[in-house]
């Protein structure tokens, strides 16, 4: 990477570690060429998902596929991604966290130990595998990395704390970031592929209230152009507390629907009394009415991109048909989650 992206990435990253998620999407707003960075775009949806915007603003900002869930190894064969390298210990240290804010602690253990030994020692790894032990209940294994931990000049304090707050509560009942572990923690080792249906459908199956699962899943969905997958789950909105259809999944049902003309009545799809904006309708509508021509015409590509993205850049018909082709065949994320 260049400078002028590393220091992108770090910024971003900062923010992130904060979980100071508005400030990360006002600086990539600043920085429009950090979007393209997978770290970035990865911590983006992060911050979209935290601030209640992921399902109305994803499509306001670039987005890649495999960058949803940042694998671990993209497959490059350049000295960037030999083991031990600054790129490859990255990855684990920001995967790490959307595993266990998922409630995949077990991976996130894994990937957590792996960079710890890529990294010699990395305190941000020792925080997180203390924090994956407590909400496992390994309470003496937590407590060994807590001890190393409370040397580091960073997280020394908080780890003082915590073991001082385990001596008192072993089960740390009154811990918000150990029970929220605990209750969406899967139980089991992940076992089988690592094709999205599966990998979101166990989370939500251990917890049906899973939002982060939920969206994701749908993000999944969206940018793997499966707008069936869309119509087919959107009636479970209601199981989340939603008061509207977010902006992308009504344009993701628009586009369903237009693309179904032999659906009978009877067949209609069931919206738990929420509904399509007629916002949305005519954003669609006025897409198709400018867009498709110029299609059909094979108008040169740049150009009727250019023209298109003034009025559609944020929407997912753009998306749809200019950034969806180029990743074609990820028809799933097998190989895009783990190595």
């Amino acid at each position: 990477m260049y400078k002028e992206e590393v220091t992108e990435v770090l910024q971003v990253g900062y923010y992130a570690d904060k979980e100071d998620w508005q400030s990360l999407l006002e600086y990539v707003e600043r920085h429009p060429g950090s979007q393209h960075n997978k770290f970035c775009n990865y911590d983006i949806n992060r911050a979209l998902y935290y601030t209640g915007r992921f399902g109305d603003e994803m499509f306001s900002y670039y987005q890649s596929p495999p960058a949803l869930l940042l694998p671990t190894s993209l497959g490059s064969t350049s000295s960037n991604d030999s083991t031990g390298s600054p790129e490859v210990m990255y990855r684990y240290i920001r995967k790490v966290d959307l595993f266990m804010e998922l409630g995949y602690l077990g991976t996130a253990k894994r990937y957590a130990s792996e960079g710890l030994e890529t990294g010699n020692g990395c305190p941000h790894m020792t925080k997180k595998l203390a924090l994956i032990c407590l909400a496992e209940e390994q309470n003496e294994t937590a407590k060994v990395y807590l001890g190393a931990l409370s040397k580091d000049l960073v997280y020394g304090r908080f780890a003082r704390q915590l073991l001082q707050r385990l001596d008192r509560d072993p089960q740390l009942t009154d811990y918000e970031p150990v029970q929220r572990l605990r209750s969406i923690a899967f139980k089991r080792d992940y076992i089988g592929s690592y094709k999205m249906e599966h990998f979101f459908s166990q989370l939500l199956w251990r917890n049906p209230h899973n939002k982060m699962a939920f969206e994701y899943m749908m993000a999944s969905y969206l940018l793997t152009g499966q707008v069936n997958k869309i119509a087919e789950n959107i009636s479970r909105l209601h199981e989340f507390g939603y008061k509207k259809i977010p902006r992308h999944y009504q344009e993701a049902l628009l586009i369903y629907t237009d693309s179904q003309p032999q659906r009978g009545s009877g067949e209609k799809i069931n919206l738990e009394g929420l509904s399509v904006s007629s916002e949305a309708t005519q954003c669609y509508q006025n897409f198709i009415k400018e867009a498709m021509p110029l299609y059909m015409r094979k108008r040169d590509r740049r150009m009727t991109r250019q023209y298109l993205a003034k009025d559609f850049g944020n929407t997912y018909m753009f998306y749809m048909c200019e950034e969806l082709p180029r990743f074609k065949n990820l028809k799933n994320f097998q190989g895009l989650v783990n190595d």
